[in-house]
């Protein structure tokens, strides 16, 4: 790489994007930010996912170089603080749907490297020889892909299209994602339940087996998992800094805008904000 490290984040929406990343030489995170699906806004920033990415990048670039700390303990208080701040914007109001956010993250600790994950932002780790890696948890992508599938029944049943039946099955997805939110049966995200950072991946591999890593919130990794542009194995050919990482952003916008039905790949957005973090070791 050019650049020993790099960090890239974007959105067609310009008004906020509720992604936030961070990359340094021992340690660096994507956090993806869900706003709740009810509607509710208590933060003063345009979303409250907004509001806690903000909050929860500031809380781990200032904790994940504490190597007396573990990287759960330090998740878990991060959640612990910013929903405790949160609170405070409810002032005893019952929320129905509360902000959450997907988060991965490596830090190096001595002779390894420690990689996290929680939610559906994946880790692609490359190996000194040449293999590569992907760390994504199932939970939530299994069930995004229960509720595509839904809707794709329903666009076959009424000869309509994907985005149709998107409008239509919208109150789906707001209960499900409510009545699943880090449950059992459902999935794991940071969210107010500080506890169910526990059920995140955790894995560490030793630092001299790895070459490069690169780790995407969900809308900038469509470029390899949904439209296909590269691969897994071909995209270390392709990003190695900020303007590679821009130019494969607008790539994948107009393959995105080439698609407003969501027909020829179903998606929940036309574009979802787009992140990127990579390290060379």
């Amino acid at each position: 790489m050019e650049k020993n490290y790099f960090k890239y984040s974007n959105t067609l929406h310009p008004e906020y994007n509720e992604d936030a990343c961070y990359v340094c030489d021992t340690f660096g995170f994507v956090l993806d930010g869900a706003t709740g699906l009810s509607g509710e806004h208590i933060t003063p920033e345009k979303s409250d996912a907004l509001w806690l990415v903000k909050i929860a990048s500031a809380y781990l670039i200032e904790h994940l170089g504490d190597l007396s700390q573990s990287i759960v303990e330090i998740v878990t208080n991060c959640a612990q603080v910013v929903f405790q701040q949160y609170q405070q914007y409810a002032n005893g109001k019952t929320i129905i749907d509360t902000p959450s956010c997907c988060i991965s993250l490596f830090r190096v600790e001595k002779d390894h490297i420690v990689f996290f994950t929680l939610g559906d932002c994946p880790i692609l780790i490359q190996f000194a020889n040449g293999k590569v890696k992907q760390i994504l948890r199932k939970d939530l992508v299994r069930f995004d892909n229960k509720i595509i599938q839904k809707f794709m029944q329903y666009k076959k049943k009424h000869h309509c299209t994907f985005y149709e039946a998107w409008k239509v099955g919208h109150d789906i997805i707001l209960d499900r994602r409510i009545a699943q939110k880090n449950q059992p049966h459902g999935y794991y995200v940071l969210g107010e339940d500080s506890t169910k950072i526990k059920k995140g991946t955790l894995l560490s591999y030793p630092k001299d087996k790895i070459k490069n890593i690169l780790i995407f919130s969900d809308g900038y990794a469509q470029i390899y998992d949904l439209f296909g542009i590269v691969t897994p194995s071909t995209i270390w050919d392709h990003i190695h800094n900020q303007e590679d990482a821009d130019a494969y952003y607008h790539q994948l916008t107009t393959h995105q805008q080439a698609d407003p039905t969501y027909d020829q790949y179903p998606r929940f957005k036309e574009s979802d904000d787009a992140t990127i973090i990579g390290i060379h070791f």
